[in-house]
C-alpha cells in the first residue's frame, strides 16, 4: 500500500473487496464524484478475490495517489474489514460494500455534522437493483449528541429498529481505537449488525442524518441471498447475543423475527439448530411487537422450523393478494 507520510485525510473509506469486478467500477466511482471538497482516502482491500477484481484496484490505485489497496489472503469481509481500520488514517471512518454506491452529497452531508465531533453518524439507505430503485430507509429518530444508549432507548419506546449496518454510519477512528472497536472474524452473516450494536453501545455523542445517502444494491450473489448453516447459526448467535448485551423489547422482536430464517432452510439443517433456539427461548418472554407475537404462537404450536415455514407460506400469500 502506498505510504503519504504528509497526508492528513478527513476521512478513510474502507471498501472490502472479493470478486466484486462486475460492480466495483460503480463503486469506486460513486466515492470519487462526492461533492465535498474534504480530502479522504479511499483504501481497497483485495480478500483474495479470484476474478478482476485485484487488477481493477491497481488500476485505480495507479491514478489516484489517495486510492490504496491491501492485497490479502481470502481470510472474509471482517477480517477486510479490519485490515482497512488498522491502515485508516482519518479522522472519520465509513464502509463501503463493493456491491453499492454512495449518494454524491454523502460526505458532504457528514461534513455538516462532524464539527461537532460525534462518535457516529449515521444516515439512511435506498434499496435498488439492477432494474430500478427501491424503497429509502432513513434513522427513525433524529440524535443530535445524545449517547448510544439514549438514542437506542428512545427508539425502544418507538418500536423502531434502526438501520444497524456498519454502512450506515461514519465512525471517529479515535473512538473506535480507544473502544478497541474491530468486526468479529469467523461470523459470516450478522458481522456488521454486531459492530454497530458495540459501537452505539460506546458511543457517547451520536448524530443523525435523515436522508438515504447509502445505495445497497439487491445482489442475488451477496452473502444475504445466499444462506447456509454457518450463516444462520450465525445470524441467530448474533441477534441472541445483541439482546443479551442491550435487553429491550425492540432486540427481542428482532431475534423473534430472525427465527423465520429457518423458513429458507432445509429441515435437516433446521433441526441442527434446535439447540440454539431453545438456548435463547427465554427472550421471547420479553417480545411486545403484534408480528412476533404472532410468530412466537406459531413457535409454540407448529415448532420452530415448520412454524417459520407457516408464517413464511402466510406472508408471502398474502402479499401475493396485495399485488
Amino acid at each position: 500500500m502506498r505510504v503519504l507520510d504528509t497526508f492528513s485525510p478527513i476521512y478513510s473509506i474502507i471498501v472490502p473487496v472479493y470478486n466484486a469486478q462486475k460492480y466495483l467500477d460503480h463503486c469506486i466511482e460513486s466515492v470519487l464524484s462526492q461533492s465535498s471538497a474534504s480530502e479522504f482516502e479511499l483504501i481497497l482491500v483485495n480478500d483474495g478475490s479470484r476474478d478482476g477484481s485485484a487488477a481493477i484496484c491497481d488500476r485505480y490505485a495507479e491514478v489516484n495517489a489517495h486510492i490504496h489497496v491491501i492485497h490479502q489472503k481470502n481470510q472474509g469481509v471482517s477480517a477486510a474489514r479490519n485490515a482497512g481500520i488498522a491502515a485508516a488514517r482519518g479522522q472519520y471512518v465509513l464502509f463501503l460494500d463493493s456491491d453499492d454506491i454512495w449518494d454524491q452529497k454523502l460526505l458532504e452531508s457528514v461534513d455538516c455534522v462532524i464539527p461537532q465531533q460525534p462518535d457516529m453518524v449515521n444516515f439512511g439507505c435506498c434499496h435498488f437493483s439492477d432494474s430500478g430503485m427501491k424503497k429509502a430507509e432513513v434513522p427513525a429518530g433524529v440524535a443530535t449528541g445524545e449517547s448510544g444508549a439514549d438514542y437506542f432507548k428512545m427508539l425502544d419506546k418507538m418500536g423502531i429498529m434502526p438501520l444497524v449496518s456498519c454502512w450506515g454510519a461514519a465512525f471517529r477512528r479515535q473512538f473506535l481505537m480507544e473502544n478497541r472497536l474491530v468486526f468479529p472474524l469467523g461470523v459470516t452473516y450478522g458481522e456488521d449488525f454486531y459492530f454497530f450494536l458495540h459501537s452505539l453501545k460506546q458511543a457517547k455523542s451520536i448524530y443523525t442524518i435523515p436522508e438515504a445517502l447509502y445505495g445497497y444494491r439487491e445482489n442475488e450473489q451477496s452473502v444475504t441471498h445466499n444462506l447456509n448453516l454457518k450463516r444462520a447459526q450465525d445470524a441467530l448467535t448474533v441477534s441472541a447475543e445483541a439482546y443479551r448485551s442491550f435487553p429491550c423489547n425492540l432486540l427481542a422482536d428482532y431475534y423473534c423475527m430472525r427465527v423465520w430464517i429457518l423458513a429458507a432452510m432445509k429441515r435437516e439443517d433446521a433441526e441442527k439448530l434446535i439447540g440454539l433456539l431453545e438456548e435463547n427461548r427465554d427472550i421471547l418472554q420479553h417480545i411486545s411487537g403484534k408480528k412476533p407475537r404472532t410468530a412466537r404462537g406459531f413457535y409454540r404450536l407448529f415448532g420452530w422450523y415448520y412454524g417459520a415455514r407457516l408464517l413464511r407460506l402466510l406472508v408471502d400469500a398474502r402479499k401475493a393478494i396485495m399485488s
